[in-house]
């Protein structure tokens, strides 16, 4: 959602690598209700090939879909840790596409906040787990993007309904829209 983009935008990836790493975010993001409605997955049966049930449903509404991106890798690597000691494939680094690096970092933050864990808390579990499960140049991104979102939530405060996008802090890089 907006935090995978937010990141993406401070990664410096282009408008073609945001927009597909936002869609490969949504079908992650839905995979745990298709895996409910038994949507391409067995929940009974074990991982093939080392994807998550959830990974495989969204896996297999990318294959019902028609979508101008390659988002196959991607949804296939977000399992995967920056140390290689992740799934399916034991990618390290930046064999690892940066829209999964980036996935894997939003989707952590909010699984940890739905779950109630407190969000500074939540993100010194984070930043605990740089250089392992999480790439530290995304992990950074994601918190700039994250005191970002912050700022923007309280000069919004349900006012005027404004959209500012801070960039890098910078006061003169601000965008109103």
């Amino acid at each position: 959602g907006r935090m995978t983009e937010l990141t993406s935008l401070r990664m410096d990836m282009s408008r073609y690598q945001i927009d597909a790493c936002a869609a490969a975010a949504a079908l992650v993001a839905i995979g745990p209700s298709l895996v409910a409605f038994r949507f391409g997955v067995d929940p009974t049966a074990g991982a093939q090939g080392g994807l998550s049930h959830d990974l495989q449903a969204s896996l297999a509404a990318l294959a019902a879909l028609r979508c101008p991106y390659d988002l196959k890798t991607v949804v296939q690597s977000v399992d995967e840790h920056f140390d290689g000691r992740g799934r399916p494939s034991g990618l390290v680094g930046d064999q690892i596409p940066i829209g999964a690096r980036v996935i894997a970092v939003t989707r952590e933050y909010c699984r940890l906040v739905a779950e109630g864990t407190d969000p500074m808390a939540a993100t010194e579990l984070l930043r605990s787990r740089m250089n392992t499960a999480f790439d530290p140049k995304v992990i950074e991104a994601f918190f700039a993007a994250l005191r970002d979102e912050t700022y923007v939530d309280r000069l919004e405060g349900g006012q005027t309904g404004a959209k500012i996008l801070v960039i890098d802090g910078d006061p003169s890089t601000l965008s109103v829209c």
